[in-house]
């Protein structure tokens, strides 16, 4: 069963909001009854744990429920909501930092950035001591581009020579690997 975390996020929210504010507290020691109860900060009682009628009618009584359910009250719902809302808007901060493609930041912070998020960062040259081998789109895309600056810079009238001249020096220069 696959969960939407947002969504589920903003169920417990709301649920937390509506619900008698923590922090809650379960007693040290069971009630009379065997129960183990669950306050308020202000000693409010608020229930008893979870209880379970064995096989014999014979109740067993859940300390580590009761502690699990005082834990999951509203303020550290609320709290764990706060941070996973400021985790996501961090999360797609930096995304669109690395997507930024490195412009405004230097390439050793973006390749570190685009590492730590898992984006694939096709544009960049490769490092020396990654494979020099491109895929033919980025070669041509590559190439493109410096055909271009080599036609203005040579001064030539059709830019597409000074493109085929760049290409075959890239073409001669790197492996390509097909897609």
């Amino acid at each position: 069963m696959t969960t939407d975390i947002t969504e589920l996020a903003q169920r417990m929210k709301a649920a937390a909001e509506k619900a008698t504010p923590g922090p809650w507290y379960v007693h040290d020691k069971p009630c009379e009854d065997g129960n183990y109860g669950i306050d308020t900060s202000d000693k409010e009682f608020l229930a008893e744990a979870v209880v379970w009628w064995g096989f014999a009618r014979q109740s067993i009584w859940r300390e580590e429920d009761a502690k699990y359910i005082a834990l999951a009250n509203p303020a550290n719902i609320l709290a764990l909501v706060e941070a996973l809302e400021k985790a996501q808007t961090i999360n797609a901060a930096a995304e669109k930092l690395v997507r930024c493609k490195g412009r405004y930041h230097s390439e050793q912070n973006y390749r570190a950035l685009a590492a730590l998020f898992g984006v694939n960062t096709p544009d960049l040259p490769p490092l020396d001591d990654e494979s020099h081998a491109v895929t033919v789109e980025n070669l041509q895309e590559s190439a493109y581009r410096a055909g271009l600056t080599a036609g203005w810079n040579l001064g030539l009238a059709n830019n597409n020579e000074g493109f085929n001249k760049c290409l075959a020096a890239h073409t001669a220069g790197f492996k390509v690997k097909a897609e």
